[in-house]
């Protein structure tokens, strides 16, 4: 680097320039000397130095052969940084990565000089990152990557005011309505008068223009997690802001938080948008633009709700949290349903967390939802005794329905009490007469909430289980059987008028199905016409059984209707040989 002119841009102000400096004396080897301008050096003094000069821009200074001259100078409209600092930056990379050599921390060094662009960025960031690998070794990488960034930013923002700090780090994330989560002194000083000074300071690369977003030094554009992860690092934002606001004193602090609230409802926004657009209409997997809904994808949705609550703690935003994890639990249990094993487990959890703020009393209509929905969650569950998880479901259900009512929330009433049907007839334990009869009258009630629109989805998978409850009140109830399986019809014949082949063609062949079983134990009535009505609905439901991957109910549709053609056919040769007898 001797016999060189280094131009420093001077708004990277006095402790960063400082520091290029003591990182290029520390390297170079060679003495420094100080002046207020090339011509109070004496020749004799040239040789074989880094020369530092203080004075006002320079602009004329000439090189020497035998010394490094380091100068600094205002820039105009764009921060440079000259490629000796890169150099200097990736000299003291290349120190980080043979001390940590063969260690955890090796990541540390090619991390910092691909995110750094100043020896002093390079070491707050290396610093920060080893600090949490030691508090912590069982860190993870992101959380040791996140500490070095955070330690990088708060750096550069503590060097200017906190007005100017709040408008580079909304811009830096990317919020796009800042008004709402800055405070009176930024939104007094302004967009461009803040940018402005941000480039005066040295954190900005140029000039704010009246459009288009600015740039900023490497370590705040990396925040908003769209930089590269080549390297292998992994930008988490929230989990940077919460290692800033750490660092940071009270008043910025808060600040950050509230960008931190503003970032989770960012991630979670698409997710709540398409639910409450989608809510009245029917989508399905492959058809992304009906109703002009985009289809939801619950891992987006979990993913978006893990970095909200990755800003947002219980004890500073209890409500933001505690609706973070109601949207993390419905979008695992719908995770759930597409075979997620580990999913359900984790949304009971979610549920359960979010009841603890939103009580009966703070907030009944979230509490009725979190409330069904874990009700829901726990008949689904797997893990630990069956009697006893729908056991708590149905405390769960009947929770809900203390703060439902058929007059004012009818929807979510019916829910609750269809939920709680299921509940009472899926339980193993008590009177099985009794859990069935229970189940029938809440099923029932439910119907009440929906029988005015009897062209419902809600309407006809109520009529089907309605029919399913009477199927099985049959074995506990035999006295019954015969009104029981003539009611269980009637709701089967009903659910298929909307249940139609053409439009719900898995729904359809279980109701023939259904139609099938009931036919088939129907005592009363002429039994070869039962036989023949029960084999034709098992035959339609197969037809659709076999192509449809549903190998056990084929296989049971196909026995029943095997069983049904084989009494019936001995009932005709019954017949046959009375009237040879009678001839």
């Amino acid at each position: 680097m001797l016999g060189r002119v280094l131009t420093l841009p001077r708004e990277l102000g006095e402790d960063e320039l400082a520091e290029i400096v003591d990182a290029t004396v520390a390297l170079l080897r060679l003495p420094v000397v100080a002046v207020h301008s090339w011509t109070d050096l004496e020749e004799a003094n040239e040789a074989e130095r880094i020369i530092l000069v203080t004075g006002p821009d320079g602009g004329g200074t000439p090189a020497r052969a035998s010394a490094l001259v380091v100068q600094t100078a205002s820039c105009a409209e764009t921060l440079v940084l000259p490629p000796e600092v890169a150099l200097l930056k990736n000299a003291l990379a290349d120190l980080l990565e043979r001390e940590f050599r063969g260690s955890p921390l090796s990541q540390i060094a090619s991390w910092s000089e691909l995110l750094c662009d100043t020896p002093g960025t390079l070491m707050r960031f290396a610093d920060g990152a080893q600090r949490a690998a030691l508090k912590d070794p069982a860190s993870s990488d992101t959380a040791i990557f996140s500490a070095g960034l955070a330690s990088s930013a708060s750096w550069l923002l503590g060097r200017v005011e906190p007005e100017i700090a709040e408008w580079v780090l909304v811009e830096a994330v990317g919020l796009p309505e800042p008004e709402a989560v800055l405070g009176t002194s930024a939104i007094v000083l302004g967009r461009e008068a803040a940018l402005g000074r941000a480039f005066d300071g040295g954190l900005a690369l140029g000039r704010p223009g009246a459009d288009g977003a600015p740039a900023f030094r490497r370590p705040l554009a990396a925040l908003s997690g769209s930089a590269s992860s080549e390297g292998g690092f992994s930008i988490d934002p929230p989990l940077v802001l919460a290692r800033l606001q750490e660092s940071l004193p009270g008043s910025r602090r808060d600040f950050i938080g509230r960008v931190a609230k503003a970032l989770a409802k960012r991630a979670v926004s698409p997710y709540e948008e398409a639910e409450e657009v989608s809510e009245d209409a029917v989508v399905t997997p492959g058809d992304e633009t009906a109703a002009g809904v985009p289809w939801r994808s619950p891992a987006l949705a979990v993913e978006a709700f893990e970095q909200a609550l990755g800003l947002l703690t219980r004890e500073d935003s209890a409500k933001d949290w505690a609706d973070a994890q109601k949207g993390l639990g419905l979008a695992l249990q719908e995770l759930a349903a597409e075979g997620d094993e580990g999913a359900l487990e984790r949304a009971i959890a979610a549920y359960q967390s979010a009841l603890e703020i939103h009580t009966r009393e703070s907030a009944p209509r979230s509490f009725g939802l979190l409330s069904n929905n874990l009700g829901s969650a726990l008949q689904e569950r797997a893990l630990g005794e069956r009697a006893e998880n729908l056991a708590e479901a149905i405390r769960a259900h009947e929770d809900a329905l203390t703060v439902y009512s058929k007059d004012t929330t009818p929807a979510d009433w019916a829910m609750a009490k269809t939920n709680l049907g299921l509940a009472f007839r899926a339980l193993p334990t008590g009177d099985r007469a009794s859990n069935l009869a229970r189940s029938l009258l809440e099923l029932e009630a439910a119907l009440t909430a929906v029988e005015g629109d009897a062209s419902s989805l809600e309407w006809a998978s109520l009529q089907n289980e309605i029919g399913v409850t009477l199927l099985l009140q049959t074995a506990a109830n035999p006295a019954e059987r015969t009104e029981q399986l003539r009611r269980a019809l009637q709701a089967f014949e009903a659910a298929l008028s909307v249940h139609t082949r053409h439009e719900f063609e898995e729904e359809w062949a279980m109701l023939r199905n259904n139609i099938g079983i009931a036919y088939q134990a129907l005592p009363q009535g002429d039994r070869k016409e039962n036989l023949l009505r029960a084999s034709t609905a098992y035959e339609a439901a197969l037809s659709v059984f076999e192509t449809s991957n549903r190998p056990d109910e084929w296989a049971t549709a196909q026995r029943n209707r095997d069983l049904c053609d084989e009494e019936r056919r001995a009932l005709l040769g019954e017949r046959e040989g009375e009237d040879d007898a009678l001839r």
